[in-house]
C-alpha cells in the first residue's frame, strides 16, 4: 500500500472515530433533552390542570375542568383517561378512553394547589398517561434521531475521506520527492537533486541527503580522474615491458628455462595490459569521454566476423562454435568497433565459462524493432541472485572453473549497449548454461 493512502485511511479513520464519538455524546444528551422534556410536559399538565381546578371552584362551575381535560386529552394521545373527585367520588371524564388499568399508567393526581396528593377536596383530578404509548413515543422520537445522526454521520465520514485523500497526498508528496532522489543517487546518478521541502523535519532530511549527493558527486569526479590518471600512467611503462620481452624472446642466446620464464611474464603483462585499457576505457565512459562514432553498417557480416574470430580459439578450448544468422537484417547505425567489443566479451566469457565439449551459439535475428545478438553456452551458469549484478563494475562470480577477470567487460558492454539506446540481459540456469543478449533499435 503506498504512503499517501495509507495516510488518506489514518486520517479518515481519525475523521470517523471523532464522528462517531461526537454522535455519540450528542445521542446522549438528547436523550437527556427528551426525557427532561417529558418531565417538564407532565409538570405542565399538573399547572395547567391546577389552575383550571381554581377556577372552576371559584366559579363553582366544574364543566370548566371537565372541558379542559377533554381537550387535553384530544392534544395528547398520551392520555389514557381522566377523572374528577366531585360530590365524595370519582368520576371519568366523557370523550376521553377508559380502557387503561392502573398499573399501565402513569397517574398524575391535581389538587387545587397543584401539589400531586394533596389531601381531596370538594374537586380534585386525575390524569393517568399509558406507559405504552410514552414510550412509543420516545422510542420514535430517538429512532428518528438516531436516523438523523446516521446520515450526518456518513456525510461527515465521506467528507473525510474526499478531504483525506488529497491531504495524504499532500502529505507524502515531499517523501515521494526524497525516495525518487535517494533511488537516483543510488543508481549512481550522484548530481540528483531535492528542490526545497520546507524547514520542518523532511526539509533538513532532504538538505542533509543533497549534501550527501555533492559530497558523493565530489568523491566520484576524484575516483574517476584518479582511475583515468593510473591507468594512463601505467599504459607507457607496461607497453615498453612487453616490447622488451618480446626483443628477448626473438633472440637466440636464451636458454630453455628462461625462455619458459619470460614467457610466463609476458603473459601476465598481457594480463595487465588487458585489465589496464579495461579500466581505461570504463573511466573514459563515465567522464563520457569515449570516442563514438556511429555510421550505417550491415551488421549481420560484422556479428558473423566477430564471431568467427573466436573460432580457433574455441576448437583449441574443445568447444563447438555455431553462427545462426538472420542475413535479411541490413543496415543498422552503430559504432561498428564499439558493438565488435561487446560481442567480443560475451563470446570470450562464454569460452571462460564452459567445459571442453561444450557448445557455443552465436546468434542473429530480428525481434520486432530490434536487432538481437545473442551468445548462449552450456557453461556453469548463474544462480538468480548473480544475474541481477553481474553488468555492475568489479562484478566477479564465483566459480569452479576458476576463470581469471576484473569484472568490466559486463559493465563495459551495458555501456556500449546504453549509448546505443539498447538493451542488454541474460538469461540462465545454475550448471545449464547461459544467454546472454543484447538488442539494437532498427529504427532511425
Amino acid at each position: 500500500m503506498r504512503l499517501s493512502d495509507k495516510f488518506a485511511l489514518i486520517l479518515a479513520a481519525i475523521v470517523a472515530a471523532a464522528v462517531v464519538a461526537s454522535s455519540a455524546v450528542f445521542l446522549n444528551i438528547e436523550y437527556s433533552l427528551l426525557s427532561r422534556a417529558e418531565i417538564r410536559s407532565r409538570e405542565a399538565m399538573i399547572e395547567s390542570a391546577s389552575g383550571i381546578i381554581r377556577e372552576s371552584r371559584l366559579a363553582k362551575d366544574p364543566l370548566i375542568l371537565v372541558d379542559f381535560l377533554r381537550l387535553l386529552g384530544r392534544e395528547h394521545s398520551e392520555i389514557g383517561r381522566c377523572r374528577i373527585w366531585m360530590n365524595g367520588r370519582w368520576r371519568n371524564v366523557q370523550g376521553v378512553g377508559t380502557n387503561l388499568k392502573r398499573e399501565d399508567a402513569v397517574v398524575l393526581e391535581i389538587s387545587s394547589t397543584g401539589a400531586p396528593g394533596a389531601t381531596r377536596d370538594s374537586l380534585e383530578a386525575q390524569i393517568w398517561l399509558s406507559q405504552a404509548a410514552i414510550e412509543t413515543r420516545m422510542a420514535s422520537a430517538r429512532k428518528a434521531l438516531l436516523k438523523k445522526m446516521e446520515t450526518v454521520c456518513v456525510v461527515l465520514i465521506l467528507l473525510g475521506l474526499i478531504i483525506s485523500l488529497p491531504l495524504g497526498r499532500g502529505l507524502s508528496r515531499r517523501v515521494k520527492i526524497i525516495e525518487s532522489a535517494v533511488a537516483r543517487i543510488g543508481e549512481g546518478d550522484a548530481k540528483a537533486k531535492i528542490p526545497n521541502l520546507g524547514q520542518d523535519e523532511i526539509g533538513r532530511l532532504s538538505k542533509n541527503i543533497n549534501a550527501m549527493a555533492e559530497r558523493l558527486s565530489e568523491i566520484d569526479r576524484l575516483k574517476k580522474e584518479f582511475v583515468a590518471s593510473v591507468t594512463h600512467e601505467l599504459r607507457s611503462p607496461l607497453s615498453a615491458i612487453e616490447s622488451y620481452i618480446n626483443r628477448m624472446l626473438a633472440g637466440q642466446t636464451l636458454a630453455e628455462e628462461d625462455r619458459q620464464g619470460l614467457s610466463r611474464v609476458l603473459n601476465n603483462v598481457n594480463r595487465l595490459n588487458h585489465f589496464v585499457s579495461n579500466l581505461l576505457q570504463m573511466a573514459k565512459i563515465e567522464r563520457g569521454k569515449l570516442d563514438f562514432i556511429p555510421k550505417n553498417v550491415p551488421l549481420a557480416p560484422l556479428i558473423e566476423d566477430s564471431a568467427l574470430f573466436f573460432a580457433p580459439l574455441a576448437q583449441k578450448a574443445g568447444i563447438r562454435l555455431d553462427c545462426k544468422i538472420e542475413r535479411s537484417i541490413g543496415e543498422i547505425r552503430i559504432d561498428p568497433d564499439l558493438i565488435s567489443h561487446v560481442l567480443a566479451n560475451l563470446i570470450s566469457n562464454a569460452l571462460k565459462f564452459t567445459r571442453a565439449g561444450g557448445s557455443i551459439v552465436v546468434c542473429l535475428e530480428k525481434r520486432g524493432q530490434w536487432a538481437e545478438c545473442s551468445v548462449q553456452d552450456t557453461g556453469i551458469g548463474l544462480a538468480e541472485k548473480d544475474a541481477k549484478r553481474i553488468f555492475a563494475p568489479f562484478e566477479r562470480i564465483r566459480n569452479p572453473l576458476k576463470a581469471t577477470g576484473v569484472g568490466l567487460g559486463l559493465a563495459i558492454s551495458k555501456s556500449i549497449i546504453d549509448m546505443h539506446r539498447g538493451e542488454i540481459g541474460v538469461a540462465s540456469v545454475l550448471n545449464q548454461g547461459s544467454r546472454f543478449y543484447f538488442r539494437l533499435p532498427m529504427g532511425k
